[in-house]
């Protein structure tokens, strides 16, 4: 079978397009979702502060309510930044793949058309 080159230029660029286009929306919505459950959580804890420190008996306590918090707090903050940063290199490492094979395709093609030539 020979490939048009005009046919190859318009939809080899399009299938690809696409497809990455496709795969970092979900990767988008993924992100997104995880994001706002972490900020949910995070929103909660930080809106029961108040309640807990006012339970607080003596300064003791409130020191380690306070520490509770702000461990807690690092914890999710450094967790979060981790996962967003191996979303960030999975994405980037797909959209070498992408590229990759979009490059070979169009050699192949390009090598076709050469050889069979319209």
């Amino acid at each position: 079978m020979t490939i048009k080159t005009e046919t190859f230029a318009f939809n080899m660029p399009l299938d690809f397009i696409t497809r990455h286009n496709t795969r970092t929306f979900e990767q988008l919505k993924a992100s997104s979702t995880d994001t706002v459950g972490f900020v949910t959580k995070r929103l909660q804890e930080d809106m029961a502060l108040p309640q807990k420190l006012m339970s607080c008996k003596q300064p003791m306590d409130a020191m380690e309510v306070w520490a509770d918090f702000y461990k807690t707090a690092f914890s999710d903050y450094s967790e979060q930044s981790q996962k967003m940063f191996g979303l960030l290199e999975q994405a980037a490492e797909e959209g070498q793949a992408v590229a990759k094979d979009m490059a070979e395709t169009g050699e192949a093609v390009l090598k076709q058309v050469e050889a069979n030539p319209a």
